[in-house]
């Protein structure tokens, strides 16, 4: 098993192409053979015409097998985090992260990567995970219906797992995150779950078109700008109302 391979993509913000005030890291997930295509790659026109301006790094570190996360998970941080001292123009940088990508999101803060805010869709995490103070706006996308991360939880119970896996899987993806605090206790972080088990009903189904096009944006604003309890309350209302289930 050799060294992984990774790729990076830019993308400029079809707004304001030249515009450099902000940037935003895009990670796939665990064991995905089409570099995020079919999954979270699939938010990246949504960044791209946002109002908030960002350009978009696209983080492909390649398929990760099981043995891959365990030995390789911490080399991809570090990747990110050499990636963004590379461009220190921005003046802000924030992550969108799917499963396994949102450990390696947080294992690049822990690194020394420091974002703004971040978007975790479905996070291969555990669900009491301290998030570290580098993550200062962090949205956790969750729903009730995500198997994966429901299975990724017995991960904690294999003894010394997480000396040997850097931020040993979870089900953050399924119940959202239960600790709200970051490891310095005076420091109070934005931490917000968002329950999206009305419109998703599986680990990657947030990547489907029609839920895209209805949350992609407000999601996305969530992170850029606080707005992520404004969101939650537009995810319970429709739920409630219409019951939807895609």
């Amino acid at each position: 098993m050799g060294l992984p391979k990774f790729t990076i993509k830019q993308y400029d913000h079809l707004i304001h192409p030249t515009s450099r005030s902000a940037n935003t890291t895009v990670v796939h997930g665990f064991n995905v053979d089409d570099t995020g295509d079919n999954t979270v790659d699939k938010i990246i026109p949504f960044i791209r015409a946002n109002v908030m301006g960002s350009n978009v790094t696209d983080f492909d570190y390649g398929e990760f097998g099981l043995l891959d996360v365990i030995r390789h998970n911490g080399k991809a941080a570090n990747a990110i985090v050499e990636l963004l001292d590379k461009h220190p123009s921005y003046r802000q940088q924030f992550a969108v992260g799917h499963s396994n990508g949102c450990a390696i999101l947080v294992e690049a803060v822990k690194q020394g990567a420091d974002f703004d805010g971040v978007l975790l869709i479905n996070p291969a995490l555990p669900r009491d995970l301290i998030f570290p103070m580098g993550m200062k706006n962090v949205v956790v996308v969750h729903t009730e219906h995500d198997v994966p991360t429901a299975i990724a939880r017995y991960c904690n119970w294999i003894p010394l797992l997480g000396l040997i896996v850097p931020n040993a899987w979870g089900d953050m993806g399924k119940v959202g995150a239960t600790y709200c605090a970051h490891a310095v206790d005076t420091y109070v972080p934005a931490v917000w779950n968002v329950n999206m088990s009305h419109w998703v009903d599986g680990h990657s189904h947030f990547f489907r078109d029609l839920v895209l096009q209805r949350w992609a944006d407000k999601c996305l604003d969530a992170m850029y700008n606080g707005t992520a309890s404004s969101l939650r309350q537009d995810v319970i209302q429709t739920g409630q109302v219409w019951g939807i289930a895609v």
